[in-house]
């Protein structure tokens, strides 16, 4: 899959996740991001997959999807380590780490061993 086709699929990923598809949108951004990693590392697009991927997680209907607040905090983690490793200055990682604390609110509040 060449980079013009994986950003494509990032877009249809996105879009779906604006209209609110997250059962879509989580396993399309899981899938971006493990072709991603391989062939973009870390590409601008594999982060904003990773922010698009925990707020998808957070935003799955719980009856469904009994496991998302184990796999939301797997992604946390792993987003943490993203904001991190970037070099991006300190306001936008200041900024960056605030929007995480906010999100990462609702995985704590409703995950069962946390």
């Amino acid at each position: 899959m060449g980079p013009d086709a994986l950003a494509a699929y990032y877009k249809c990923a996105k879009f779906e996740y604006e209209c609110g598809q997250y059962e879509v949108a989580a396993p399309m951004l899981s899938n971006f991001l493990m072709v991603a990693e391989h062939q973009m590392p870390s590409h601008a697009l594999g982060f904003q997959a990773l922010w698009g991927k925990f707020a998808a997680l957070i935003l799955l209907p719980q009856e469904t999807y009994p496991t998302k607040w184990d796999l939301a905090l797997a992604e946390f983690e792993k987003l943490r380590a993203a904001i991190d490793a970037r070099n991006d200055g300190d306001k936008q990682q200041l900024q960056q780490r605030t929007w995480l604390l906010h999100w990462s609110l609702f995985v704590f509040w409703n995950h069962p061993k946390v």
